[in-house]
């Protein structure tokens, strides 16, 4: 443990100390720094009914690493990536397993297989995203705020990604023909527009782009489902 009273209780791995201040969490790690392509899961109950839970991967550190977050507070599902201390959500879902893990275990599982990260709730895929910021790192267990407990924790290795399921991230490309690096004070409002082409020979299903801002939120635009070698121009307003 590298932060917490991570102790085993009746069988699973504990941490019941409820508090993460300073907006650190409590975590655990194992693992090898070596380790890229695997399915990491356990089976988690908690003893309370607010906070996070954690599923960290490729873990360089508590900076800078993937995780996937379950959050009470409307039972929602996170992927996250942390780099250089901020935390950005890649894909996130709401209203998954609205009856856990307080009044039962639930499974959580990952999936990291090259650029494609997947998230599963007892079995069923969740969220998904492509992020190329680390190619490998260990694992690490996490709470805030909350009182997990987990148990058959479990990490197989998977096969490197085909040049097919490579290829499913690369359809898709990003251009902001405008960009804007200064914003004024007295602005009230500012737009953003991004150019977004689509070179997939079938037609895609409806798209969230997300992109970051220094200082706000990050903001999403959504796409409707492209055709073969389409181009949209989307505007966001900040």
């Amino acid at each position: 443990p590298i932060r917490g009273g991570w102790k085993v209780i009746d069988g699973r791995y504990a941490e019941l100390s409820d508090y993460a201040g300073n907006d650190f969490e409590m975590w655990t790690v194992s693992g090898k720094q070596r380790w890229d392509n695997y399915a990491f899961e356990c089976d988690v109950k908690t003893l309370d009914g607010a906070g996070s839970i954690y599923l960290a991967f490729r873990w360089l550190g508590e900076k800078d690493h993937y995780e996937l977050e379950f959050l009470n507070k409307g039972n929602v599902v996170n992927l996250n990536l942390v780099r250089n201390g901020r935390r950005r959500v890649l894909a996130s879902k709401k209203n998954v397993c609205a009856d856990g893990p307080y009044k039962r275990a639930i499974k959580l599982r990952i999936e990291v297989q090259g650029e494609y990260l997947r998230g599963f709730v007892d079995d069923k895929p969740v969220v998904e995203a492509w992020d190329d910021s680390f190619e490998r790192g260990k694992i690490a267990l996490g709470g805030a705020f909350r009182q997990p407990m987990f148990d058959n924790v479990k990490v197989v290795k998977l096969s490197a990604p085909s040049h097919k399921e490579n290829a499913i991230a690369k359809v898709f490309a990003v251009k902001f023909p405008k960009a804007r690096t200064v914003f004024q004070r007295e602005e009230k409002t500012a737009v953003i527009q991004a150019v977004i082409s689509y070179s997939g020979k079938s037609s895609s299903e409806e798209t969230i782009l997300r992109y970051g801002i220094t200082g706000l939120p990050d903001r999403e635009i959504k796409i409707p489902a492209f055709k073969p070698a389409e181009e949209v121009d989307r505007k966001s307003v900040v």
